[in-house]
């Protein structure tokens, strides 16, 4: 077996869903927590994407999305922050731009960043080696962090 799973977790909605619905649940019952920020990389910007709402995730980052589509970007209720590859079949310009094209008839903050000269995956398996997809690398982690310090942690103090 290679790899971080095995053929017993699919990466289907019927196997993922549930998990996902019972960590929200979890963090607004039991642990009170009222803001929920959520990061999906590739695959998983789909599931943050199937989830946002006010009762569950309120702030979203994705990077180098993958499974996207209109009726997924038009469910976001909530700030959404993209971290884009400029070499990316599963999200290639055209969709870029349409995604842009849906948030900005949207009512809450949002912000895609385009790292030119990297391709699918850069923000998790990028070669460190390489300068180019290091920085990259990098720049699309502080993206993520300085997403929530605007808008998850205003959303915490009841700002938002």
């Amino acid at each position: 077996m290679g790899g971080f799973r095995d053929n017993s977790t699919p990466h289907t909605n019927e196997y993922i869903d549930p998990a996902v619905e019972e960590a929200i649940k979890y963090m607004r019952n039991k642990l009170n927590i009222t803001a929920i920020g959520a990061v999906g990389y590739c695959f998983g910007a789909k599931y943050i994407a199937r989830h946002s709402g006010a009762e569950k995730i309120n702030v979203s980052y994705m990077a180098h999305p993958s499974n996207i589509n209109d009726n997924k970007i038009k469910g976001f209720q909530g700030p959404l922050s993209i971290a884009a590859a400029e070499y990316n079949n599963l999200f290639p310009p055209e969709l870029r731009y349409k995604t842009e094209n849906l948030l900005k008839t949207k009512s809450f903050p949002y912000q895609i960043n385009l790292f030119s000269g990297v391709s699918h995956g850069f923000g998790v398996h990028g070669d460190l080696t390489n300068p180019v997809f290091k920085w990259c690398k990098e720049q699309a982690f502080f993206q993520a962090i300085a997403w929530f310090n605007q808008y998850l942690v205003s959303n915490e103090k009841g700002s938002l």
